[in-house]
């Protein structure tokens, strides 16, 4: 059975959400076809993935995204810099 992207991290959800110890998680672009709802959603699972001590990787284009969190390592820039910032940057580069 095939499942659609949306449907495959609505599955992630709750894979991280039952573990209770640090991991490592890497996923490309995971808010593709996502509600504003479920992006939400994802931003706090990422956040109690770090809390637990675990570390995040995820690349990412919605500005929802890269809003929850107060820094974020910019590839084209080649540094860490505030979320808003990094967002201004790609507002003003339009």
């Amino acid at each position: 059975m095939h499942r659609s992207h949306g449907e495959m991290v609505v599955a992630m959800f709750k894979t991280l959400e039952e573990i209770d110890k640090p991991m490592f998680v890497m996923v490309d672009e995971p808010d593709m076809a996502l509600s504003i709802r479920s992006c939400l959603r994802l931003i706090r699972i990422f956040k109690h993935v770090a809390e637990l001590g675990g570390q995040v990787v995820a690349t990412a284009h919605n500005p929802i995204l890269i809003g929850g969190f107060e820094e974020v390592y910019s590839i084209e820039h080649k540094e860490w810099m505030p979320s808003q910032k990094y967002i201004d940057t790609q507002m003003e580069e339009a």
